[in-house]
């Protein structure tokens, strides 16, 4: 993310509860598939289903290097997402800076 955009603030969630703050800014949420902490489940898909519910989701992006989970997580209202082996390549970058001024 950083080397995409250099200036953007990159902050770590690993719960549901300090994930709410983040969701009024309107961030760029890269989220992976399977989610560790206390979320309400373990799911990445079920929390992007969850946050592109609401009114106004900020732009949601889920890490995975199955193709199947992304396409899955593009109909749960993502944008088209990557993996985690494509993290160095310049199209990841354009992804993640379309994503950002969106």
């Amino acid at each position: 993310m950083t080397r995409a955009l250099p200036d953007a603030p990159v902050h770590a969630v690993n719960d549901d509860a300090s994930l709410e703050p983040h969701l009024s800014r309107n961030p760029v949420l890269l989220i992976n598939r399977v989610l560790y902490g206390k979320f309400a489940n373990d799911s990445g898909i079920e929390l992007i289903r969850r946050i592109c519910g609401g009114e106004a989701p900020p732009p949601c992006l889920l890490i995975s290097n199955f193709e199947d989970a992304r396409a899955e997580a593009v109909e749960a209202g993502a944008k088209a997402g990557f993996g985690k082996r494509q993290l160095h390549e310049e199209e990841t970058a354009r992804i993640l800076r379309e994503a950002a001024t969106s």
